[in-house]
């Protein structure tokens, strides 16, 4: 086994007794961006949205760590379907004024690997792709002093662009200064390359830069970029795993998949970085940022596709791609096997959202 440095958990409380910003988080999945919204120890998350009773489930489990304790608070999680009306005019009614809401629409629809008719992507035809609509009357009745908008790249091409557009329109309209783009997620600390779309909006008319990254592949230290650091060895959480069963500690959602012998003998040639072209998997290179989980595959059926251990001739658990995606080694994580790997999936990494969080809070404050 190669030893790499500890997996530092980056977590903080607020300082001088400043009082947290406000959030409320939709489409919340596994609790990513409020983790990492929450590690900037400036957020609290007063509620989560999630539809998917599993998913719920994962972030009851794990209320302590989304937790103020000397505030007394605990966000609540509202099982409910956002694509109702009825529940779009209860989450505005319940929580106009809030200061920051945050939130993914689901994005198969968006996705590369996402439903095609006629060879072109549904998009905004599919249900899925109609959330973002929700999400967007939800920014129009609450009107917080700050929103972010997660989804996949590609969310950018479907139908010319023209949803991107109308986003970007219809926010305007209603106030916000924006900042659009595709951030990589190795770029802010993550395990992952994982590339995702973000708009970021601040009510009144503001101006600001684009959020900077602080990792890079190739270390710098110069006057104009400040001190970037290399890149995260996604080897580092691999190594904290096998610490912490060497110590004895019971690892949940480490189940690992038994593979019949012609998969591993595939599995055991692969070099790091290199593709299994039967199961279309790459074998995770320990010494660099680990390639994205993707979802997606089998038709009309949700899915992940965890990459190759890069140590043993096996695809990765549930535990080590929540992990790669920045959720500490004791994130409760519902659910089957299945479920366990499609939150992890579809999580934005929890060091990109710490970064986010940061930046949103420091254009509140500026």
């Amino acid at each position: 086994m190669l030893e790499f440095g500890p997996h530092i958990d980056d977590s903080s409380e607020a300082v001088g007794g400043r009082v947290p910003f406000s959030a409320l988080s939709l489409f919340s999945g596994a609790g990513g961006l409020d983790l990492g919204f929450h590690r900037s120890g400036r957020v609290r998350s007063v509620a989560c949205y999630e539809y998917n009773e599993i998913f719920a489930e994962t972030l009851k489990s794990n209320l302590d760590k989304l937790s103020w304790p000397h505030i007394q608070h605990k966000p609540e999680v509202n099982l409910q379907d956002l694509s109702d009306p009825s529940s779009v005019s209860e989450i505005i009614e319940r929580w106009s004024g809030v200061d920051i809401v945050f939130g993914g629409p689901p994005c198969q629809s968006f996705s590369i690997m996402g439903k095609t008719v006629n060879g072109k992507k549904l998009g905004i035809k599919d249900k899925r792709g109609s959330l973002v609509y929700s999400y967007l009357d939800v920014i129009e009745g609450v009107r917080p002093k700050a929103f972010l908008f997660e989804n996949v790249p590609n969310i950018v091409n479907i139908e010319d662009g023209a949803v991107v557009d109308g986003l970007r329109a219809a926010f305007k309209d209603m106030g916000y200064s924006l900042w659009s783009g595709t951030l990589r997620a190795a770029d802010f600390g993550a395990f992952t390359f994982r590339r995702r779309f973000f708009m970021i909006g601040i009510l009144g008319e503001h101006s600001f830069e684009p959020p900077k990254a602080s990792y890079s592949k190739v270390a710098q230290s110069d006057l104009f970029s400040g001190n970037i650091k290399k890149w995260k060895a996604c080897g580092e959480i691999f190594e904290e795993i096998e610490k912490a069963i060497r110590r004895g500690e019971e690892i949940e959602n480490h189940e690992k998949t038994k593979h019949n012998p012609q998969t591993i003998e595939r599995f055991s040639k692969l070099a790091y970085g290199e593709t299994d072209k039967v199961r279309k998997r790459n074998r995770i290179n320990p010494y660099g940022s680990a390639h994205s989980i993707y979802v997606g595959g089998v038709i009309g059926k949700l899915q992940a596709r965890p990459h190759i251990h890069p140590f043993e001739p096996r695809e990765l658990t549930a535990r080590e791609c929540a992990m790669i995606q920045g959720f500490p080694i004791d994130w409760k994580i519902s659910g089957p096997q299945d479920a366990a790997l499609l939150q992890a999936a579809n999580a934005v990494p929890v060091q990109l959202a710490k970064a986010l969080g940061d930046y949103v809070c420091d254009c509140l404050e500026a």
